[in-house]
């Protein structure tokens, strides 16, 4: 499970240009003038973001993903199309380890996120994936594997709402990997060789490792197999 650090998303105001009479008395030079210096800034803002979101560390890129993922929702949500500089720092995000994983890890659990499980908002995320193939496509592999697993064990503990929130993630993970199956190079191969480390028919490999470093049990390999099941015979439930 992870911790979420609540964050206040920012909100950046659109600068609206003023018409320009052809005539300017100095107040409305400084006007101008002023009006630039705001784009100038604004610019500069947006530059940094893309910037910070390229080297964020894991925990700054939690606080980046609320606040992103907020932007994209609301954009989905007015049915507006995500600004190019809002698409860019999701890119940036997904270009690095840490980055992509403070992604993930907010947008699959967060409830405030479901608006980007909708067409609009899986091809936002899809193009940033394509885009950054390494490291996505093995944290996605991952978290369909963790986010069964997890559901399994609070089931056996009888944490409902935990074994719930597990559940979220599995679902928002195999709708994503269903939009990526034909599309992801060697996502396909992924999630076969895993499905064969959890049937028990490898033992060895990256697959068969990673199931024996979580010691996930017989019900969990079950269920994660299962998953893989349907995701790999395009069977949605």
């Amino acid at each position: 499970t992870f911790s979420l650090v609540s964050v206040h998303p920012l909100r950046c105001m659109p600068l609206r240009s003023m018409p320009l009479a052809t005539t300017r008395s100095p107040i409305d030079n400084l006007g101008r003038e002023r009006s630039m210096m705001l784009k100038m800034s604004d610019t500069d803002s947006v530059d940094k973001a893309i910037k910070k979101a390229s080297s964020a560390s894991f925990s700054e890129a939690q606080g980046v993903g609320i606040r992103l993922g907020t932007t994209l929702v609301e954009s989905v949500e007015g049915n507006q199309e995500a600004g190019d500089s809002s698409k860019e720092e999701l890119r940036a995000l997904l270009s690095h380890s840490d980055g992509a994983r403070g992604w993930w890890v907010t947008s699959l659990t967060m409830q405030e996120m479901e608006p980007l499980y909708s067409e609009k908002g899986l091809q936002l995320m899809v193009d940033g994936v394509l885009s950054n193939p390494d490291p996505n496509r093995k944290l996605l592999v991952m978290n369909i594997a963790m986010s069964t697993a997890t559901a399994v064990y609070w089931r056996q503990e009888g944490e409902k709402e935990n074994a719930e929130g597990a559940l979220l993630t599995q679902r928002r993970t195999a709708t994503l990997l269903r939009s990526l199956l034909r599309s992801l190079p060697g996502l396909e191969a992924s999630l076969v060789a895993l499905k064969a480390a959890a049937d028990g028919e490898v033992t060895e490999g990256e697959w068969a490792t990673f199931l024996q470093r979580w010691n996930y049990g017989d019900a969990q390999r079950a269920a994660i197999a299962h998953q893989l099941d349907l995701l790999l015979t395009g069977t949605n439930k």
